[in-house]
């Protein structure tokens, strides 16, 4: 009993985890919000890249700024929403919803058209020569 209370007391004085970057390291960073019980909310997703948030595709639809563990949004879907950073890297954004990180969306190129076909080439005109009384 002894030993599981060290144990424990231990485990609550050990430094805490070193919070990752955030605001400076640059990278996009895409997000899925869920309910406590692990429940995707339909349509919340978005990406985070150098101070600019919005649904994939579309990050200007609002900024987002860091300070510690704390993330404000300002416009788009979370407009004046406060998320705490937690040391697993999730957002809370309440108590009831929590966004996960996940791999960013592939941005594909715009499809660039394929070349227009060449037209046919056209036949050489011929010269006809009618001689009057010929026929």
């Amino acid at each position: 009993m002894r030993t599981a209370f060290v144990l424990i007391a231990a485990t609550l004085l050990a430094a805490p985890a070193a919070m990752p970057a955030f605001a400076s390291d640059g990278g996009k960073r895409a997000f899925a919000c869920n309910t406590r019980g692990g429940n995707e909310i339909t349509g919340r997703r978005f990406v985070m890249d150098d101070g600019r948030y919005g649904p994939v595709g579309d990050l200007d639809r609002g900024s987002y700024s860091a300070d510690g563990d704390k993330v404000y949004f300002s416009g788009g879907a979370l407009d004046g929403h406060q998320a705490l950073r937690l040391p697993d890297g999730r957002l809370r954004l309440s108590r009831k919803i929590f966004c996960v990180e996940i791999e960013p969306p592939v941005q594909e190129a715009a499809a660039v058209p394929p070349p227009a076909p060449k037209p046919a080439p056209r036949p050489e005109p011929k010269l006809i020569i009618v001689k009057p009384g010929a026929h």
